[in-house]
C-alpha cells in the first residue's frame, strides 16, 4: 500500500470518526427532546384527569394542550428514530474504514516482512555477503 493510500485511509477514519460522534452528540439532543416532551404530555394528561367541570376553560385548555403534546412526542420519536438510524450509518461507514486501513496495514507490514525475508534470503545465498547486520 502506498504512503498516499494509508495517508487517505487515515483521514478517511478521523473524518468518520467526527461525523460518528456529531452524529451521536444529535441523537443525545433529540432522545432529551422526546424525553422533555414525554414530560410535558405526562403533565397535560395528568391536568386532564384534574376534577374540572366540561365547560371550564382550563379544562378546554387541558385538552389543547394533551393533544399538542401527544403531537409533538411522536414528531419527536419519529426524529429519534431517523436520528438513530443516521448514527448507525455514520457508525457502521466509521467501522469500515478503519477495518479498511487495518486491512491495507497488514498487508503492508507482510509485503514489508517478505521483502525483508527475500532480501535476508538472497544475502545468505551469496557466498561471503552473509552478513546479517
Amino acid at each position: 500500500m502506498s504512503t498516499n493510500k494509508r495517508v487517505r485511509l487515515q483521514r478517511l477514519v478521523r473524518v468518520t470518526q467526527i461525523i460518528y460522534r456529531r452524529e451521536a452528540a444529535e441523537l443525545a439532543r433529540r432522545q432529551l427532546e422526546a424525553r422533555e416532551a414525554g414530560e410535558t404530555m405526562t403533565e397535560a394528561e395528568r391536568r386532564l384527569d384534574a376534577p374540572l367541570s366540561a365547560g371550564d376553560f382550563l379544562s378546554q385548555l387541558s385538552i389543547v394542550r394533551a393533544a399538542n403534546a401527544r403531537q409533538k412526542l411522536a414528531h419527536a420519536a419519529t426524529q429519534v428514530e431517523a436520528q438513530l438510524d443516521t448514527t448507525l450509518d455514520a457508525m457502521s461507514k466509521n467501522k469500515g474504514a478503519e477495518a479498511e486501513l487495518d486491512t491495507q496495514s497488514k498487508e503492508m507490514r507482510k509485503h514489508i516482512a517478505d521483502r525483508d525475508g527475500d532480501e535476508l534470503l538472497e544475502r545468505i545465498g551469496r557466498p561471503g555477503k552473509a552478513s546479517l547486520g
